[in-house]
């Protein structure tokens, strides 16, 4: 263990728990909005951005947990400093998909605010797979990962409802890339678990063509007084080959019903048909 890590077990009683948690999606932007949060001069980070303690590290307890995060002195300082309240969170995009996640994080944190990124669920799918096709974690092709998208779901969903997958072997799953795009199938669990009003959604779509006005609303959420941020640039983005048209039709068909479902449960448009 390292002396940071050490004297953070040590001084973790003193440490605060996060007041906001990004619980998804993968490849929708929740590096970049997590950065921009951080920006804001009322925001302290945690030492890690993906702590995954509520879907992959529960074992680890909440002494461990609450290591990565600043300490209630850091928080008194700047309070007193900037005469306005300190917030601190995460963002583990797994969080959004696991089955026990929104009740372990409720018995936790309460209070917490909840902020999901979402994307048109074909990108996410496409962009999700390259990730790991250029990281040497996928050796199928995209079409393949498609075709055993629901016998890669039931595997991955048993794993993490058994506390099967752990921090350290994530990367040797087989990652159900379709799967992840049912939105309306995973937020309904968190808006059954938390009020309305502290779950905030937003689209990766959004945030590129309106940065300004979607920080704002995220500021306005977490209780934060508006900010401009002075670092825009983008996290994790990465050029790849297009995908072929006629998978992308075949997954526009696919995901249309669900995308439909979650516009008429968040009560909006989402104009992801094409």
């Amino acid at each position: 263990m390292s002396l940071d890590r050490t004297l953070r077990t040590i001084t973790s009683f003193f440490r605060l728990k996060p007041d906001f948690i990004i619980i998804g999606y993968h490849k929708c932007g929740t590096t970049s909005l997590y950065d921009y949060i951080c920006q804001h001069p009322n925001v302290g980070h945690a030492s890690r951005k993906e702590i995954h303690y509520f879907d992959l590290a529960y074992w680890r307890g909440p002494g461990w947990y609450r290591t990565y995060f600043p300490t209630i002195f850091t928080k008194k300082k700047i309070e007193k400093k900037t005469k306005h309240r300190f917030t601190t969170g995460e963002a583990s995009p797994l969080y959004v998909i696991h089955p026990f996640a929104p009740q372990r994080i409720h018995k936790l944190i309460p209070n917490v605010k909840i902020i999901i990124l979402l994307r048109n669920p074909v990108d996410r799918a496409y962009s999700h797979y390259q990730h790991a096709y250029l990281a040497d974690q996928e050796f199928a092709s995209f079409e393949e990962t498609i075709n055993e998208d629901d016998d890669r779901w039931n595997v991955f969903i048993k794993q993490l409802s058994n506390d099967e997958i752990h921090d350290y072997d994530v990367k040797y799953i087989k990652t159900p890339y379709r799967s992840f795009g049912k939105y309306i199938d995973h937020i309904k669990l968190w808006y059954e678990t938390f009020p309305k009003d502290q779950i905030l959604v937003l689209k990766l779509e959004d945030l590129e063509s309106n940065l300004h006005d979607t920080l704002k609303q995220t500021f306005l959420f977490l209780g934060l007084p508006n900010f401009t941020i002075k670092n825009t640039e983008k996290k994790n983005v990465r050029e790849y080959d297009k995908m072929e048209a006629k998978t992308r039709n075949l997954l526009l068909d696919y995901y249309r019903p669900y995308n439909k479902k979650l516009e008429e449960f968040l009560e909006r448009q989402l104009n992801w048909n094409q």
